[in-house]
């Protein structure tokens, strides 16, 4: 009786908060006092809440591409705001909104705003789903979209004259081949940057495309007359000493500029 009365005395105690003699051991109390409020989200600086969204980026699996886009892109932004140090919280809808008449001072036009936006939204909007930033919505300027004027007939045989192999410089030669890759297969700069000699397969007529903008693979037929500017293009590039493993440089761009300017295209 005295027993079950004890028991009853320490249930209480324990119900109540106090420490009783079984609520010891050695002096050390044996009964967890658990805060079970939610905890406070730690708010970033505006430094490392990019670095985190970078993170996730990565984690996604998005190209290189991408994640050099959005690096280009938070740098010019960061530029504007001046210090990344202060508190992500303190980019609010009248940021965004004194950042686009920044841009249209600098006399950017308004796709290159709205691209500058897009990685802005995009990042700002990752921040609001963490929890770092009070939502409010980011809207893309109204932008023309004007019509772009196309090469005219005489200007495209310009650029696909051939040129005279006895003559013509290397990089001439193989800026009129980029010239026709290009129109062949009408593939992307980066997607040409990326071609390895063997995703060529001229017996078969066939390009393997393993780079593409979204990030899937292509086999891609080839004409007969492209199949002999190739063939013919790696004869006289299996010569050239600064050959490497891809079919073309990345420093031929230029050149490809100047063969346009020198034929008037």
């Amino acid at each position: 009786m005295i027993l079950g009365f004890f028991f009853l005395f320490h249930f209480l105690e324990v119900l109540s908060g106090r420490e009783g003699f079984f609520a010891k051991k050695g002096g050390v109390s044996l009964v967890r006092n658990r805060d079970l409020r939610p905890a406070a989200k730690a708010n970033p600086t505006i430094q490392q809440a990019f670095e985190r969204f970078q993170k996730y980026n990565r984690l996604k699996n998005l190209s290189q591409g991408s994640l050099d886009f959005y690096a280009a892109k938070g740098r010019s932004f960061f530029r504007f705001l001046g210090d990344t140090e202060q508190p992500i919280h303190t980019i609010t809808e009248e940021t965004v909104e004194d950042y686009i008449f920044y841009m249209k001072d600098q006399q950017l036009h308004d796709t290159t705003i709205n691209t500058n936006l897009r990685m802005v939204r995009a990042f700002l909007y990752w921040c609001m789903e963490k929890g770092y930033l009070e939502k409010y919505p980011i809207r893309l300027v109204r932008a023309d979209d004007p019509i772009k004027e196309p090469y005219t007939t005489d200007e495209l045989q310009k650029l696909l004259k051939e040129p005279d192999c006895k003559t013509c410089s290397f990089a001439e030669y193989r800026n009129w081949v980029i010239v026709n890759f290009l129109l062949g297969t009408g593939c992307r700069a980066s997607t040409l940057l990326n071609l390895q000699i063997g995703d060529l397969d001229l017996s078969a007529g066939t390009v393997f495309f393993r780079h593409m903008k979204a990030r899937n693979q292509q086999i891609v037929p080839l004409s007969k007359a492209l199949v002999r500017i190739m063939e013919e293009y790696l004869e006289h590039r299996s010569g050239d000493p600064t050959a490497c493993k891809t079919v073309h440089h990345r420093s031929c761009w230029r050149g490809l500029q100047e063969l346009a300017w020198d034929r008037g295209a």
